[in-house]
């Protein structure tokens, strides 16, 4: 016996309430949840739909219902320095090294006076954003999670390697050293996909122009420089039939990117489904093109309101706005709409933490204060109280 559309809305709303009463879930896991409540939304359709970061519906719905009976004594996600990790969380590692543990069996550990945060992890991907110092990275292999490594306007891509990536954001510089495995470095200033393999090490300035590279002073090295990508799809001679979704799945970003301009970006930002527009936001993201990706969720967000779909862009622009363009007041401005438009979404816990971390770099204390005392009416032990609190006696006189 099947569900009807109004039979599987109300099992996604009980699945996500019964996510909420367990352990925190990861904002992987969430965004999952609420990109499946939002596809209960929808009218079915014929075609056959590829997602960019969680596959088709049935993969979000099980990762949902893994985190709904999973027992509540076995540890999930990952571990830092020793107390269980919160997704979405600023790490400070200050005067001591401090060491992340991931349940499928990688490890992360960075340097003293380093900032990171695990921005996603789920089934499929996991995201690491790499604020200041140097982190060291062992990936476990063959598990089919993808890894990407953000370091201001860079990402490091791997499936499973040993490396080390180093970010200045003062100085605008990133060095990444291969130990093992190869990945790929994508950023907008990289002019493409580079391709690293031990023991190559690379240093990108985007100040410098060109970018300024470094690597080994092998023959080997020297061979891979001046040959194609092994396995890249070269921008100016992607096949036609290929489309951007599937270049966007595959992980070839900039490929991506690429097929949709030329097959005309704002024609697609236009006439793209809710769920294309959010897929093609990802994939300008990950190719380093903030102003794409603001384009195709602002695109969503004005032909598809009141919807699902339209608040995961408004979250997904607050994170554009504060993570690439620093611009904490139009961050606030984002996250507040998505609270607005999904208050019991399944992202709404991350985006009053986000919301509050805008506000403590924005220049208005009383609405930071504001904020902060609503936060802590509705989670008063949520994992940014502490930042509440402080906002609420800053904005004292």
């Amino acid at each position: 016996m099947g569900f009807g559309s109004e039979s599987l809305e109300r099992l996604g709303a009980r699945v996500g309430k019964s996510m909420d009463l367990v352990a925190p879930a990861d904002v992987a896991a969430r965004e999952g949840r609420a990109r499946f409540l939002a596809k209960v939304h929808q009218p079915a359709r014929k075609s056959f739909s590829l997602s960019l970061t969680f596959g088709v519906l049935g993969v979000a719905a099980t990762v949902a219902l893994v985190f709904v009976f999973r027992p509540a004594n076995i540890t999930s996600g990952f571990v830092a320095a020793g107390v269980q990790g919160e997704v979405g969380a600023l790490l400070l590692s200050e005067t001591k090294t401090m060491a992340l543990q991931f349940v499928e069996g990688s490890h992360v550990e960075l340097d003293p006076q380093g900032q990171l945060r695990v921005a996603e992890f789920g089934t499929r991907k996991a995201r690491v954003q790499l604020q200041r110092g140097r982190a060291h990275l062992s990936i476990t292999k063959g598990l089919g999670r993808a890894w990407a490594v953000e370091a201001g306007p860079f990402a490091v891509n791997v499936t499973g390697t040993r490396f080390s990536v180093d970010w200045q954001p003062e100085e605008h510089r990133m060095e990444v050293v291969l130990h093992e495995g190869s990945v790929v470095v994508t950023g907008a200033c990289l002019g493409g996909e580079r391709r690293l393999v031990a023991p190559d090490r690379m240093v990108a300035d985007c100040d410098k122009k060109p970018v300024a590279f470094a690597a080994e002073a092998t023959e080997a090295a020297e061979e891979r420089e001046a040959a194609p990508p092994t396995g890249a799809v070269p921008i100016a001679t992607a096949p036609p039939s290929i489309s951007w979704r599937q270049l966007a799945k595959a992980g070839h970003y900039e490929e991506a990117l690429a097929n949709a301009k030329r097959a005309g970006f704002s024609r697609i930002c236009k006439t793209a489904t809710a769920a294309e527009l959010l897929d093609l936001g990802d994939a300008a993201r990950l190719a380093g093109d903030t102003g794409a990706a603001e384009q195709a969720l602002t695109a969503l967000h004005s032909r598809f309101p009141h919807t699902p779909q339209s608040a995961l862009a408004s979250f997904n622009l607050g994170r554009l706005a504060f993570d690439q363009r620093r611009n904490f007041d139009a961050a606030s401005t984002h996250f507040s709409r998505y609270i607005a438009e999904e208050p019991t979404g399944a992202l709404v816990g991350d985006a009053w933490g986000r919301l509050l971390e805008a506000r403590s770099k924005s220049r208005d204390p009383t609405a930071a204060a504001n904020d902060a005392r609503t936060y802590l009416a509705r989670f008063s032990n949520g994992p940014y109280s502490g930042l509440a609190r402080r906002l609420i006696q800053n904005a004292q006189p």
